[in-house]
């Protein structure tokens, strides 16, 4: 028989929230789906307006 890999998230919910927390203080959109850590594209439109706020 072979093994069974089972998937397992990169981290724990709570631990995301954290980091979530941390990176939004400086405009960036953390996303943790299936498990999995990424970061969320800026908004279409002038992103040099947006960096600039």
């Amino acid at each position: 028989m072979g093994s069974v890999h089972k998937s397992r998230p990169q981290m724990e919910t709570d631990e995301f929230e954290r980091l979530a927390d941390v990176a939004a203080r400086d405009g960036i959109t953390l996303e943790f789906i299936g498990g999995k850590l990424a970061v969320k594209a800026p908004a279409d439109g002038n992103h040099a307006e947006m960096w600039a706020r």
